[in-house]
């Protein structure tokens, strides 16, 4: 075992007593994520070796949120929704371990065990390009998710407002970090386009503001779905995962965020630029898998036009969340100015360009 390896050994260990899967023989860290800490784990039960998936939630985590989370997963797997991950419960009957770290123990933390899924992880976030069969079958997938998630009534909480009134909130967060810079290139490039961002902000707020979106279908949503969440056999989707994003917020902005990701172009010449007919290939397959479904109709004409505005507020909330992380963490300020000028880049392509997304 590598030395730094040592401390997380023994703190899974210690989670680890307090289930019936066995004893702890190896774990590797994936590296994947941005938010939580996560590791494969290895553990010899009754002479037979089981592999599971450990995730140490990130620090600030409120424990309603894991709550609401893992109400989610009960609730999907009641609805024969076979392709997630279930989590375990511990000898006390609780599917997450909550102890108490630091010098006093006064900061609390949060972990959870799940089921490790098959098949592979074709893709992350950064710069995905699926072939057609993957994009018609995660569309189908998400599709399913959502009808599956029908009439669901959750335990526990999730805090983060709804993008709509998140929207509103965007803008003086932005202003308020920048008082406390890190002295960073990535502080120097949002200081340069705070104005942009907030005129950005302001322009989706004014759109939505005239328009009644009282009628329109607020579900479960998951709110991370991108292809770095799947899990592929060939090109067929065997798994989705990530479910601590999810939220009761409107399925139409699922659905453009889950494009956002599919489909804005990373890179010198195509970052922030929208594959559009990729992306219609994608909601066309969406809107045709509920044909099929029992609990949910597609997206309906009263929402469907608003949908590139809709892109619009995923690629703000993408935004947000790579400047709230930033300053909330110890992160790599390379890294996350490529996520930053990304969005900058899109909402500037977005501005030239968004008429066209949906034909």
């Amino acid at each position: 075992m590598h030395s730094d390896q040592e401390p997380a050994f023994s703190e899974i260990r210690d989670v680890l007593a307090n289930f019936n899967l066995g004893e702890l023989l190896s774990i590797e860290r994936n590296e994947r994520g941005y938010i939580n800490t996560s590791y494969g784990i290895e553990t010899i039960h009754e002479g037979e070796r089981h592999r599971y998936f450990f995730r140490k939630y990130k620090s600030g985590i409120q424990e309603p949120e894991i709550q609401f989370e893992h109400s989610v997963i009960k609730h999907l797997l009641a609805k024969d929704f076979s392709l997630i991950a279930k989590v375990f419960e511990s000898k006390q009957g609780m599917t997450y371990i909550k102890y108490f770290t630091g010098e006093d123990k006064q900061f609390p933390a949060f972990c959870a065990i799940f089921e490790y899924l098959k098949g592979d992880d074709k893709y992350d976030c950064v710069d995905p390009h699926p072939s057609l069969v993957e994009i018609n079958n995660s569309a189908v997938v998400q599709a399913e998710f959502h009808d599956a998630g029908a009439n669901f009534s959750p335990h526990g909480q999730r805090f983060e407002p709804k993008i709509l009134d998140l929207i509103s909130k965007i803008a003086n967060k932005i202003k308020h970090n920048l008082q406390s810079s890190k002295g960073t290139a990535f502080d120097d490039y949002l200081g340069d386009n705070e104005s942009y961002i907030r005129d950005s902000c302001d322009e989706a707020l004014n759109y939505f503001a005239e328009l009644d979106t009282s009628n329109w279908e607020e579900i479960l949503i998951h709110c991370d779905f991108h292809p770095g969440n799947l899990k592929f056999e060939g090109e067929n989707v065997v798994g989705l995962f990530d479910f601590d994003w999810s939220k009761i917020d409107l399925r139409i902005f699922d659905v453009a965020l889950a494009i956002w990701y599919f489909f804005t172009g990373w890179g010198r010449e195509q970052d922030g630029i929208l594959r559009i007919d990729e992306a219609n290939i994608y909601l066309q397959e969406y809107q045709s898998a509920f044909q099929k479904l029992p609990n949910l109709d597609s997206i309906n004409q009263d929402e469907l036009p608003h949908f590139p505005m809709m892109i619009n507020l995923a690629n703000l909330y993408v935004l947000n969340w790579a400047v709230t992380d930033f300053y909330a963490n110890d992160v790599d300020p390379v890294l996350y100015l490529q996520w930053l000028k990304h969005c900058v880049r899109f909402a500037e392509w977005f501005s030239f360009s968004g008429n066209q997304l949906i034909e």
